[in-house]
C-alpha cells in the first residue's frame, strides 16, 4: 500500500510538473507574440528588424537579469515613440539600455521604471 501511495504520489507530482513546463511555455510563446506585435507597429511590419530586437531583448534579458516579458514591455513602448520622433535602432537602443540599467542599479523593477 505504501508503494502505491508513493507511486501515486510520484506520478502527481511528475504530471503537475509537466502541466507547469507546459504553462512556463505558454507564456514565454505569448510574451515573445506581444513582443513581436509591439515591434511590428515600430518597424512597419518589418519582420527582419522585429527579429533582430527580439533577440536584443533576449541577450539583454540574460545580461541584466530581468524577465524577457518586463523588458519587451518597455522596449515596445520606448520603440514605438522612438520610432516616431525619428530615433535610430541604434539610439532606441542606447536608451532602453541606459534606462534598464538604471533600474538595475538602482534596485528597481524595470515596469516601476517604465511607468
Amino acid at each position: 500500500m505504501r508503494g502505491e501511495v508513493i507511486a501515486l504520489t510520484t506520478g502527481f507530482v511528475g504530471f503537475y510538473a509537466a502541466l507547469n513546463r507546459g504553462q512556463q511555455a505558454m507564456d514565454s510563446f505569448m510574451a515573445v507574440e506581444k513582443a513581436g506585435n509591439r515591434l511590428g507597429v515600430a518597424f512597419n511590419g518589418d519582420t527582419k528588424k522585429v527579429a533582430q530586437e527580439i533577440a536584443y531583448l533576449n541577450a539583454e534579458a540574460d545580461r541584466l537579469g530581468f524577465t524577457f516579458e518586463a523588458l519587451a514591455n518597455g522596449y515596445g513602448r520606448i520603440s514605438i515613440a522612438a520610432s516616431s520622433a525619428g530615433f535610430s535602432i541604434a539610439d532606441t537602443r542606447e536608451l532602453f539600455t541606459s534606462v534598464a540599467e538604471a533600474a538595475l542599479v538602482n534596485g528597481s523593477s524595470i515596469d516601476e521604471m517604465n511607468a
